[in-house]
């Protein structure tokens, strides 16, 4: 805490350096000293993707897209379900400093056309599934795109294949070996651009830099143990919490189990089959743990952990968790899209139940009175205000709605009602 009239709460020091060369760069060197191992592997079909695959695909999409003209600080889209190809034009446009906006495949033609009238990428990649509703909407934005289909075999109306798309800017002479990423200034380049209504109105395109992210997998990577670590994907790689999941496993290691849509059934099999020690879930995940009479007809006995993300769990809740899947270490987080992922998560040292955690490091959490601004004690309800090198560099072209949210000294104002006990555990009491 610091000064007599200001109360804040310091998470602890990060004890790993933060690297500062860009996301790109580091994902890419990341695979690059990885063995040949399946990285991401559909739950429901059993494709997989190497690193090795995702290293060559994503380097000669990457120099397709300079060959193409695109440039730092241009924009490409990326409308997916959960698929293994995800992550080939994330990367590649992360090599160069191209920004990456991400759109929910569940789209209705009118949110499709307000997000991507904020973004206007120049090209956007889709899935199959997905394409039907970026085609009918394409010719109506500000930009019309170059809609790529990353997992289509020939062209099909308006939508070209990504092999196709490859080999039409990038020769057949093409040596993977000489590409590289480029450095950008991990501090204001803009790494992702993802979509959130925030405190209030529309969705806005929040923009995470380089170093938020970088900060964010720096910050969760102690707490885990990822080389041998599987995942399991069903949170949206779209989001978030997703996204973040998928850049742990290419930068740390492990595999990850992507599901495209929740399948009880399949859900509890990939848990069993695959021996999952840590899960990732949201609370209609944790209900359905809770109360689904499937869950008595799987070995989930591998189980050590289950971290909850999106909104707090409650203390009934977590205890019914604890007893149904006979695992103690239920840990809770609180975050937004505007703040990358967590500002306030468990450790080791777990919170009492109920509670979401305490300050993640390099984080700084207070809250405060909703009138006055003035930050409060203890066990005080208020309005939660975080910052740290993970708060958004801001909404993409919309300084107004920055300038609401983020004030003249760092603080994203959250919009959240809750409070923290003696023992600076946050609780959150209204989203």
């Amino acid at each position: 805490m610091t000064g007599e009239d200001e109360i804040i709460i310091h998470g602890p020091r990060v004890t790993v350096p933060i690297a500062y060369d860009s996301l790109g760069i580091q994902l890419y060197k990341a695979l690059n000293d990885r063995e040949e191992t399946p990285l991401f592997i559909d739950a429901f079909s059993g494709e997989y993707m190497t690193s090795t695959t995702l290293l060559r695909n994503s380097c000669f999409l990457g120099q397709c897209l300079r060959n193409f003209g695109l440039a730092k600080n241009d924009v490409i889209a990326v409308c997916s379900e959960n698929h293994v190809q995800f992550f080939d034009p994330v990367l590649a446009g992360l090599y160069s400093g191209i920004i990456v906006s991400l759109f929910s495949p569940h789209y209705t033609e009118r949110e499709l056309l307000h997000v991507a009238n904020i973004s206007q990428p120049s090209v956007i990649f889709c899935s199959t599934e997905a394409s039907s509703v970026i085609l009918k909407v394409k010719d109506r934005l500000k930009r019309t795109p170059k809609v790529v289909a990353i997992d289509a075999k020939a062209d099909y109306g308006g939508c070209q294949s990504i092999q196709n798309f490859i080999m039409e800017y990038v020769p057949a002479s093409f040596d993977v070996s000489t590409f590289s990423p480029f450095p950008v200034n991990v501090k204001e380049y803009v790494a992702f651009i993802l979509y959130s209504s925030g405190t209030t109105g529309l969705p806005k395109g929040v923009m995470l830099t380089h170093l938020n992210y970088i900060t964010t997998i720096t910050i969760n990577k102690p707490r885990r143990d990822p080389l041998s670590e599987v995942s399991l994907i069903i949170i949206p790689l779209y989001h978030v919490y997703g996204l973040f999941l998928g850049c742990l496993r290419i930068s740390g290691g492990g595999k990850g189990i992507v599901m495209k849509k929740f399948d009880p059934d399949v859900y509890l099999k990939t848990i069993q089959d695959y021996k999952i020690e840590r899960l990732s879930i949201v609370p209609s995940i944790a209900n359905f743990l809770i109360k689904s009479p499937l869950v008595d007809k799987y070995d989930l006995s591998s189980l050590k952990t289950v971290s909850c993300g999106s909104a707090a769990l409650t203390k009934v809740a977590e205890e019914a968790l604890t007893k149904r899947l006979h695992v103690t270490d239920i840990r809770q987080s609180y975050g937004m899209t505007e703040s990358t992922l967590s500002v306030i998560g468990d450790s080791k040292d777990r919170t009492a139940s109920g509670a979401c955690g305490r300050a993640m490091p390099n984080t700084s959490v207070k809250i405060t009175d909703v009138d006055t601004g003035k930050s409060l004690g203890p066990m005080e309800v208020g309005e939660l205000w975080c910052r740290g090198d993970v708060i958004m560099k801001g909404y993409y072209n919309d300084p107004e709605a920055t300038r609401a949210v983020i004030d003249e000294n760092g603080w994203l104002h959250t919009g959240d009602m809750a409070y923290y006990d003696y023992d600076h555990a946050f609780y959150i009491v209204d989203r």
